[in-house]
């Protein structure tokens, strides 16, 4: 039995045999495409295809997701639906076919240019446009359809959506079918109730995701933060000792559940990993050096690479004892280049990082590197087990599963520089952690990580890598579906007041 089959089944046992389960997301699974002239299937990445494929293959739900690949179209059958994963066929893949025009409105116009920056609140004017709206909804109605069309006869269906690009999905469902069991996780965070107040759609948005019985968000406050949204903007009865929202005869409980990382398979990976250190950075570093400092994130605005940049500037500038002995490397993902914003902090950041360079490069040495590209996690694990430290600084963030990565594959004596605006940093106290827009504090804080004694760096990494594997992926997945499933059984959820498991 796998360890992710044996942590499912201690956390759910056998409470999912009497159920239907669909998980909704914008991302699928797995994706068809071509490569030199032949059918390949790829799996996607990230910690939410990790969590949540183990419970489909043993429930044989079915996943729901925005079809993208270029031979997706070719694989599904006449309900648009192909077994997965490839080879075992535990569970059905149905694939949502969106318009080009739907998909600029819908991905890259509200949720990317309005409900991403709104929703982050660094300092990013959103943009909002009504063609936008129309689009999302149109979208969302789209992926509605599919799961009714889905669990058509069905009985006791548990419906899981996933973040913010399907907001309008649960009141859609509720209105048809108010016997599904529907609850959603936000994956980014919830701002201040004035905030979303700017919002144009917002009174939708919030009916929306009231159609929900449970809503997780990261952290605690962001529980709070949704829960004064919708006491400013609607008529409903918010409790907000046992965060409750009660909305047209509906209750909805709102929850945080922080999401984590598969620590045993990340641990073991780095464990068998014989690729890190010097002569693994050697090919990208040219010349000596005594520190690696190390960022790894997709290009956006709010990942806080600019401050970053900045603090490595200001901190050489006040020790230039450490010129020649310090480098830091920046992993960073191209990300949603059609949307104009990203192309212009692509090229704010490449002259920023070539000033620094100039400003402190010898005839052998430089000291910021940049990769821009995807890499697979075997290489990730490597550039980690490299790290003397780890530069995990956004403005905002949900979780952050970076940081959670770099304490379990990184050395031993690692140390972690954390952002305070980001949930990890809820968990991971003995990391150093900072405030990501004070670049004096942030240029202190790597000097203080380098000068920290190695005794200190690995009791604080071994306390991080405890909390991390007690609370992993999949026990943020099986009690979120723990506590759906005692919602549909017509029990209340403790207060996390009271000891709710998630506190």
């Amino acid at each position: 039995m796998s360890p992710a089959k044996k942590i499912i089944e201690k956390l759910l046992g056998d409470r999912m045999e009497d159920y239907n389960l669909i998980i909704a997301s914008s991302a699928e699974p797995y994706t068809h495409g071509y490569y030199k002239d032949k059918l390949v299937v790829v799996r996607g990445a990230g910690g939410l295809i990790t969590a949540l494929e183990p419970i489909l293959k043993l429930n044989g739900g079915t996943w729901i997701a925005h079809g993208r690949g270029a031979a997706d179209k070719e694989m599904v059958d006449e309900n648009d639906r192909v077994m997965m994963p490839p080879g075992k066929k535990l569970y059905a893949l149905k694939r949502v076919w969106v318009s080009k025009k739907n998909l600029k409105g819908w991905y890259y116009g509200l949720s990317n240019e309005a409900l991403w920056p709104l929703c982050h609140n660094v300092f990013e004017r959103p943009v909002f446009r009504q063609e936008d709206w129309d689009s999302y909804y149109d979208v969302n109605k789209q992926f509605a359809d599919s799961i009714l069309k889905e669990v058509e006869g069905k009985e006791k269906v548990i419906v899981w959506l996933q973040d913010y690009l399907l907001a309008l999905v649960p009141q859609m469902l509720r209105e048809k079918r108010p016997d599904l069991i529907i609850g959603h996780f936000w994956h980014i965070p919830w701002p201040v109730a004035d905030m979303f107040k700017i919002f144009p759609w917002d009174k939708e948005t919030l009916e929306g995701m009231l159609g929900n019985q449970l809503i997780g968000f990261q952290r605690h406050s962001y529980c709070r933060n949704f829960l004064t949204s919708v006491s400013k903007t609607l008529q409903a009865k918010v409790d907000f000792d046992n965060l409750t929202i009660t909305y047209k005869d509906q209750v909805t409980y709102v929850r945080h559940f922080p999401i984590s990382i598969d620590y045993q398979a990340v641990a073991q990976s780095s464990r068998k990993n014989k690729k890190f250190g010097k002569s693994y950075i050697k090919e990208i570093v040219t010349g000596k050096y005594e520190y690696l400092s190390l960022g790894i994130e997709r290009l956006d605005y709010t990942k806080g690479v600019l401050e970053r940049i900045k603090a490595i500037d200001r901190f050489l500038e006040k020790y230039p004892e450490y010129i020649e002995k310090f480098v830091h490397i920046n992993v960073l993902v191209p990300s949603r280049t059609l949307i104009q914003r990203y192309e212009d902090l692509n090229r704010e950041l490449e002259t920023l990082i070539e000033n620094v360079n100039f400003k402190y490069a010898t005839a052998t040495w430089q000291p910021i590197h940049i990769l821009k590209e995807s890499l697979p996690a075997s290489q990730i694990y490597s550039f980690c087990k490299s790290a003397n430290i780890a530069l995990v600084t956004s403005l905002a963030d949900g979780m952050n599963l970076v940081a959670k990565e770099y304490v379990t594959a990184g050395p031993d004596d690692g140390m972690l520089i954390l952002s305070e605006q980001m949930g990890s940093a809820d968990e991971l106290q003995d990391a150093i952690i900072v405030n990501p827009y004070d670049i004096e504090a942030l240029a202190e804080s790597i000097k203080r990580a380098l000068e920290m004694s190695k005794e200190e760096r690995k009791q604080r990494m071994e306390k991080m890598r405890n909390i991390i594997a007690n609370n992993n992926v999949y026990q943020w997945a099986g009690t979120f579906l723990n506590d759906i499933i005692d919602l549909s059984s017509h029990h209340e959820l403790k207060s996390e007041s009271n000891g709710n498991s998630n506190s």
